[in-house]
């Protein structure tokens, strides 16, 4: 898994922490478990080569652009 900056709509800081909790997930669903905990209002959407985490309740909040490869 690879985080995208560049198609990411969040703060430094969230892309950041994002690449760092998916460098230790084993697993996609890991990866979105563990987002779940800092973000409760996380939703997913899942392309066929990527996902994107939507961290905030309102579809213009942030986001964060997950490459599956």
């Amino acid at each position: 898994m690879r985080v995208l900056p560049n198609q990411s709509n969040a703060r430094t800081p969230t892309v950041e922490l994002v690449a760092a909790i998916a460098n230790y997930a084993v697993t996609p669903e890991e990866l979105i478990k563990s987002a779940a905990k800092l973000w409760p209002h996380l939703r997913v959407y899942r392309g066929h080569t990527h996902f994107r985490l939507m961290l905030t309740k309102h579809s213009e909040g942030e986001s964060v652009y997950v490459e599956l490869a």
